[in-house]
């Protein structure tokens, strides 16, 4: 760690433990353009855009080699994502009917980085003016705007430009004051022009990353190492940088997703859990049967998520053209940052195949030992296959990234939404006659008395029934609500760094990419398998009770109920590598892959993909579900993902990838993360990767490509230390661990998140 990272880093920590304001006056255009009313929204949109980015505070960091900063330091201002007012009173209203607004904006969204770099502003600017004349009315005004967003980021980039250059001027350090002057130039030069130098396309790259916060949308990166590594190859060779420079500036570039960083304290200290939840549990109360989760409770959740804004870089994968490895410097060289920083942000993601290097494999190790979860795990050679299996050209399958979290998108290409639905609750509906076991809310179809049922495939019958009847209900609703964001919340700024709206003449939310697609997210999928192998086990092959008595043992938690429970709880396992539950695992993926490819005929919209996960709310969407017959009791948490659930893994991790791998997760082209954990005595010796553990690992990551597996996320600690940083988190402000979607602080989580990921060591310990 060099002195100039260790300050920067310094400073982040430090800003962390005050408390912050939010700046949020951001006036009107309105005011500032008499009669502007008249013009369409989206053009009224976009000189907000202009007018925010004309006037926002600018700041560097002290020793940051990068410019723009979401983060005041010196005033610990948040500068805010709210644009100037665009939209009149008749347009707010008509727009709150349908649940929206102006801040009704998007994320889980990766920008096209490498059109940025290729064309710079200026020519998108002068296409977009030049397609605007040949333009049918309606897509005159979608022009109109691209060229007053491109215009604005020109802006934003030569105010900063400027700020480097005074800067410069009251520099006394002559090391220190270059750096400037060159920042200055750079800023002056590009993203207005294509970059010629890996240094100015970081920085472009940062900058219209920035320009995105400002606007509200929090988005990913993409494939960094990509975007930028042609660059720095050219730069070597012609001698402009070398690697210690690069790797420096990679390193400041990771810094840079942490600035806004916050203590949970401080937010714990301002939420008031009581009311927040009281308003959740109303809301919970008169949910629909299409409402995405279950989740309950969730105000301790959101403030654990209070460092998580979806900020996510992807790296190494395979060459779009011909399927080759990609890996060059950059790739090393984000590994290397992002264990040197040892921060939350971003969020990293490593794509592997057969033909990752040795000496990847080798520093993904390195860095997973203090990585808190990260690098997440992609194989290439299940994703490319569900992707094309599921529509997506080759090509383009192969280009492919995640978003914010995991879930698997077209980078720049791609609008993306999801919906989570809790396929638990499906089950529970089958079991209880289309109702809520929680409050008896009817919530679905009643497909006949459960205790009546003759055989397994009577009950897997009605549960597909029910499954059914959710997925098609979320798709027409979000067909219905498709295309409602574009009279309230268009983003002119992203679709022009997009393929298809600018071809299209329309925005991204108005149906203009190239790529429309919606995940299905199931929750407690793995629930329902555990559920399924107890039920055919204990009910209908042994013969050890009847459905009567089991449904009577759900509706009392299991209170009396003991042996029945303990005989569940015994019945096979996914993710134990155990051929029963593996196989009704193959057959739930498949089928609701299935109705998922069945129902997408009735809708042309959009093209609905099914995946398994939770993120990071796996507590809270326990709390809204029932006891389970798997041997679950009321409201305990769900495992999270498409992880084993609790006391599920009794063959280590590796039978966990071996019950994972088993199924056909080209069915599941979102994605089906199995997280899981490893006791640090068994890699690594305080805190060092062993040569025995590299090879531990190596081989496992190895298995998991070629086994088949999809996503992997791989948590390394000791119980002994979990318990140490409870005790004295002082001492452990770096220590983190994965949260089913990012990676958070261990000693900033709440107690109940602390104990969870400590339980799920010691099943592992």
């Amino acid at each position: 760690m060099s002195e100039r990272i260790e300050s920067i880093k310094e400073s982040i920590q430090k800003s962390m433990l005050r408390k912050k304001h939010w700046q949020n006056e951001n006036g009107s255009v309105f005011e500032k353009f008499p009669g502007i009313e008249q013009k369409p929204l989206i053009v009224r949109s976009a000189e907000a855009v202009r007018m925010k980015f004309s006037n926002v505070p600018l700041c560097i960091w002290p020793g940051q080699l990068i410019a723009g900063s979401i983060v005041i330091p010196e005033d610990d201002i948040i500068i805010s994502g709210t644009l100037p007012s665009y939209a009149t009173a008749d347009e707010k209203e008509a727009a709150s009917l349908q649940g929206l607004s102006a801040g009704s904006i998007v994320g889980h969204i990766v920008p096209s980085y490498p059109k940025l770099l290729s064309c710079g502003t200026e020519k998108i600017k002068q296409d977009a003016l030049q397609l605007s004349k040949k333009a049918k009315p309606e897509s005159e005004a979608f022009y109109e705007a691209v060229a007053i967003v491109m215009d604005a980021l020109e802006i934003l980039a030569g105010r900063y430009s400027k700020y480097c250059a005074a800067s410069a001027e009251k520099e006394t350090d002559p090391l220190r004051k270059k750096e400037l002057e060159q920042m200055a130039a750079d800023l002056g030069f590009a993203p207005k022009n294509p970059p010629e130098t890996f240094i100015q396309a970081v920085a472009s790259i940062w900058l219209t990353h920035f320009a995105f916060q400002l606007t509200g949308n929090h988005l990913a990166i993409g494939r960094f190492d990509r975007h930028v590594g042609h660059y720095l190859e050219r730069d070597l060779e012609n001698g402009i940088i070398d690697m210690e420079k690069a790797q420096e500036t990679v390193t400041c570039f990771f810094l840079k997703f942490n600035e806004r960083s916050i203590d949970n304290d401080l937010v714990y200290q301002e939420t008031n859990f009581e009311k927040t939840n009281r308003r959740n549990e109303e809301n919970w109360a008169k949910r629909s049967p299409f409402a995405h989760t279950t989740q309950r409770h969730n105000a301790r959740d959101n403030v654990d998520a209070t460092n998580h804004w979806l900020q996510n870089v992807i790296i190494g994968g395979v060459d779009p053209e011909n399927g080759e490895d990609m890996t060059n410097f950059v790739t090393y060289m984000c590994l290397e940052a992002f264990d040197v920083n040892r921060m939350t942000n971003p969020c990293l993601t490593l794509r592997l195949s057969s033909a990752t290097p040795e000496k990847l494999y080798a520093k993904a190790c390195e860095t997973l030992i203090n990585g808190g979860g990260l690098p997440a795990f992609f194989n290439d050679e299940v994703i490319v296959p569900a992707l094309t299996k599921w529509g997506i050209p080759t090509k383009d399958a192969r280009d492919y990234t995640n978003d914010g979290c995991w879930e698997i998108i077209i980078a720049g290409r791609n609008d993306f939404y999801f919906d989570r639905f809790n396929m638990l609750r499906c089950l529970e509906w089958a079991l209880n006659r289309g109702k809520s076991r929680m409050d008896q809310k009817e919530e679905a179809p009643d497909f006949g008395d459960p205790s009546s049922f003759s055989d397994y495939d009577e009950l897997y019958g009605v549960f597909l029934r029910e499954l059914e009847y959710v997925i098609d209900g979320l798709m027409k609703k979000n067909c219905e609500m498709f295309g409602t964001r574009a009279a309230i919340a268009p983003v002119p700024l992203l679709s022009a760094l997009l393929d298809g709206p600018m071809e299209n003449g329309f925005d991204m939310t108005h149906s203009g990419a190239k790529y429309i697609t919606y995940g299905l997210i199931a929750e407690g999928m793995s629930h329902v398998i555990d559920s399924l192998a107890a039920i055919k086990k204990v009910v209908f092959e042994k013969k050890e009770t009847s459905m009567r008595e089991l449904i009577k043992a759900l509706d009392e938690n299991y209170e009396g109920y003991e042996n029945l429970r303990q005989k569940l709880l015994d019945s096979p396992k996914y993710g134990s590598n155990q051929k029963e539950a593996d196989d009704i695992g193959k057959i739930l993926v498949d089928d609701f892959a299935g109705i998922v490819s069945h129902l997408n005929k009735k809708h042309e919209t959009m093209i609905f993909l099914p995946g398994a996960g939770t993120f990071s709310w796996y507590i809270a969407i326990g709390e809204g579900c029932a006891a389970s017959p798997d041997g679950r009791k009321s409201g305990e948490p769900v495992s999270s993902n498409f992880s084993p659930s609790a006391g599920a893994a009794k063959r280590g991790v590796t039978g966990a990838i071996l019950s994972h791998a088993s199924f056909d997760l080209t069915n599941l082209p979102v994605g089906s993360p199995a997280d899981l954990r490893i006791a640090g005595k068994l890699v690594a010796k305080n805190g060092v990767l062993s040569r025995e553990g590299r090879d531990r690992l190596t081989g496992l990551l190895k298995s998991f490509v070629n086994l088949g597996g999809n996503m992997l996320t791989l948590s390394i600690a000791d119980t002994s230390v979990l318990r140490e940083a409870q005790k004295n988190p002082e001492k452990y402000r770096d220590l983190r661990v994965r949260m089913g979607g990012w990676s958070a602080y261990f000693t900033m989580l709440s107690a109940e998140q602390q104990e969870h990921h400590i339980k799920k060591q010691e099943e592992l310990t």
